[in-house]
């Protein structure tokens, strides 16, 4: 059966080695006619198929060959996560020898990996660690195999066009343990009295003078993650409000990747009424609100009584554990 591999583009490059060894060809070559001495000839042919050699052993070590990107599930930034690179060799006899693989995000090439040996018809895998510092939707592109075998005078490879997209969520920080405990005791105090039974953290209007830099709305998103992923935890119901959509109520893991999907996502709008006295997600800027309850609440909302500019400045910027490990 005939393996159809991927479009690719193919790949070559004189090495610096091989830029040196093809400049003494050709002056071993004008010596040997210029003399016209037979030993000297022998070494220029001897020269030449080394060459050749080398150029035939790569092409046929680079030869039907693949390779395949696993990206992680989840990913959060400023934290490392690895990416595998499986290498797969189709020859039926011929293994691929001294390979290289690299991969590509946003036409930049990332950390090379060397593969000492793939035999035939095998499959060889390879991990790369990664980051990405900021949350937000990113595509890694082509995946590029590449070999200097067996005298590193040229390098021979091709790229093979992969796109995927990733999405890395905000990071996760964990917050300070006497704000949470106020906030619980606010909730609980609230959730028991007679009423909406309802909590919103992050919201409040928008005042003339406020900075709505990039920098204070991405500690905004963090500090949302990190609330929603704490409410989440403790077993809440939470909703998640922002003016670009809402994530519904609900509960559990599920419920914490998509509140972290939605504000992998969200970016800053402009607000439509900036003296509206009602609290409305819709009209805010540069809000997101976290919404906690009992059950699902319907009709208008309460006025909102906490502030994410109050309670950030409590967070420590501290790694939290990778989302599997809190399962």
């Amino acid at each position: 059966m005939r393996i159809r591999l991927p479009k690719r583009t193919f790949l070559f490059r004189i090495t610096r080695e091989g830029r040196v060894f093809l400049l003494l060809i050709v002056v071993v070559g004008i010596v040997a006619f210029a003399k016209g001495i037979n030993l000297i000839f022998f070494v220029f042919a001897t020269m030449i198929c080394f060459t050749l050699l080398s150029s035939i052993i790569s092409t046929v070590s680079i030869s039907n060959l693949s390779l395949a990107r696993v990206l992680p599930t989840h990913v959060f930034a400023e934290r490392p996560f690895p990416v595998e690179l499986i290498l797969t060799n189709h020859k039926r006899f011929v293994p691929a020898i001294s390979v290289v693989v690299h991969d590509t995000r946003n036409r930049r090439k990332l950390e090379p990996k060397y593969v000492v040996k793939a035999p035939p018809r095998t499959s060889v895998s390879t991990t790369y660690q990664h980051v990405i510092n900021r949350r937000g939707e990113y595509q890694f592109g082509e995946l590029v195999i590449s070999t200097s075998f067996p005298l590193g005078f040229f390098t021979r490879g091709f790229a093979t066009k992969k796109p995927e997209t990733l999405i890395v969520y905000p990071k996760i920080v964990p917050l300070n343990p006497n704000f949470l405990a106020n906030v619980l005791s606010d909730i609980e105090g609230k959730l028991n009295r007679p009423g909406i039974g309802t909590e919103v953290f992050g919201f409040r209007k928008y005042q003339h003078g406020d900075d709505r830099s990039l920098e204070q709305f991405e500690e905004l998103v963090t500090f949302a993650a990190s609330l929603g992923s704490f409410f989440v935890e403790k077993g809440f119901k939470v909703q998640m409000l922002t003016r670009t959509g809402t994530v519904p109520f609900g509960e559990g893991n599920k419920q914490l990747l998509r509140m972290l999907t939605h504000l992998a996502l969200i970016e800053p709008v402009e607000p439509t009424d900036e003296t509206d006295e009602i609290y409305d997600p819709r009209k805010l800027s540069n809000s997101i609100g976290i919404l906690i309850a009992l059950e699902p609440v319907e009709g208008p909302l309460p006025h909102f009584a906490h502030t994410f500019y109050s309670s950030r400045r409590e967070a420590q910027e501290q790694p939290m554990p990778a989302l599997a490990e809190r399962r």
